[in-house]
C-alpha cells in the first residue's frame, strides 16, 4: 500500500472538494487499475484504502474514477476543455444526463481535432431523417459522425442505423462512430464489415476503412 500513499501524497490532494481533486483522485486510481493484476487489487481492497486514507467513503471514490473516465486525459488542464461549460456534479453522480455529458466531451475534442487539421466543420447538421451529430468535409472527402455517450450494445447498434439513412443523403461520406472506450471484438468485426470507423477518444484513437 506504501506505493498508493506515495502517488496520493506527491499529488498533493488534501480532500477532493474541487473538480480538480475530484479528476485526479479519479486519474490515479485508474492508472492503478491500469498497471496491476485485478485479482491481485482485489486482495489489497484498493477502494476500502484510499477512501480510508482521504477520509472519503467508497461511493465517492467510485463516482470520482468514474468522473475520470467520462473525461479522460493526460493532465487536469487538457480535460477541463472537454467538460461542458454547464457541467453539474450532483447530477452527474446521480447518473442524469451521464451519458449527455460524455457524448458533449467525445465532440467537443472531435471537433477540436478536425479543425486543426483543416477539416470544415458543421454540427447538428439537419438532414430529412434526423441531425448529423458532426458533418466534417474537405474539397475531395467528407466524414459523418455519429457520436454516443456510452460504449454499449445497445447505442452501437442506435448509431449503425443512425449512419445508414444519413448517407442515403451523402453517399460518398464515409462514417463513422465515436464512442469512449473502443467496443468488443465481435463488435468492430461487424463495424469492419459494413466499412464503419471507430473514434474512441481517451487519446483520440481512429479506426478507418
Amino acid at each position: 500500500m506504501q506505493e498508493i500513499v506515495e502517488i496520493l501524497d506527491k499529488a498533493n490532494i488534501k480532500n477532493i472538494s474541487t473538480l480538480k481533486e475530484k479528476w485526479d483522485v479519479g486519474r490515479i486510481v485508474e492508472s492503478f487499475y491500469r498497471m496491476k493484476n485485478r485479482n491481485e487489487l482485489h486482495g489489497l481492497r484498493i477502494y476500502e484504502f484510499i477512501a480510508q486514507y482521504l477520509k472519503i467513503s467508497i461511493r465517492q471514490l467510485y463516482r470520482c474514477r468514474r468522473f475520470f473516465r467520462a473525461f479522460p486525459a493526460h493532465s487536469w488542464s487538457e480535460a477541463i476543455w472537454s467538460i461542458p461549460i454547464k457541467f453539474n456534479w450532483r447530477n452527474f453522480c446521480n447518473g442524469y444526463s451521464y451519458d449527455i455529458a460524455v457524448e458533449e466531451s467525445i465532440k467537443m475534442r472531435i471537433v477540436k481535432g478536425l479543425k486543426g487539421s483543416g477539416w470544415n466543420i458543421e454540427t447538428e447538421k439537419q438532414t430529412p431523417v434526423g441531425r448529423i451529430d458532426i458533418f466534417a468535409s474537405t474539397r475531395v472527402s467528407s466524414r459523418i459522425i455519429e457520436v454516443k455517450g456510452s460504449s454499449s450494445l445497445r447505442s452501437i447498434r442506435e448509431a449503425f442505423g443512425q449512419l445508414f439513412f444519413y448517407r442515403e443523403y451523402y453517399p460518398r461520406a464515409s462514417i463513422f462512430i465515436a464512442v469512449p472506450r473502443l467496443p468488443s471484438k465481435a463488435v468492430r468485426k461487424i463495424l469492419d464489415h459494413y466499412r464503419i470507423g471507430i473514434i474512441w477518444p481517451a487519446i483520440m484513437h481512429w479506426i478507418s476503412h
